[in-house]
């Protein structure tokens, strides 16, 4: 059964869905262009295979941030609460998890 628009209103999956559009949608073409124009420059002597492994780290991390917050939103998490209800713990736990990973750890 599809979830009405109204439902999803200033919940957390508005958040994901705003990170996959733009901040993914952003960085992957930026990751495009990097592996696209340093082929073509003959002072840039990059492996394939470190570009390849900085994409792939960086689209699996950003997958862990931030799609469990679509599940969180469907839940009915809300936005912009500093405290959140048990029932969010799981999905919330695994959404920082990714998040630190991407930012401190690969």
């Amino acid at each position: 059964m599809p979830v009405s628009i109204g439902a999803v209103h200033e919940t957390y999956y508005v958040v994901a869905h705003f990170h996959y559009v733009l901040s993914l949608g952003a960085v992957f073409a930026i990751f495009a262009g990097w592996y696209l124009l340093v082929p073509e420059d003959d002072r840039l002597h990059v492996q394939r295979a470190p570009r390849e492994s900085a994409f792939l780290d960086d689209a699996r991390w950003r997958q862990f941030g931030f799609f469990p917050q679509h599940f969180l939103g469907l839940a009915g998490m809300p936005r912009r609460y500093i405290d959140y209800p048990d029932a969010y713990h799981l999905w919330n736990e695994v959404s920082s998890i990714g998040a630190f990973i991407r930012e401190w750890g690969s």
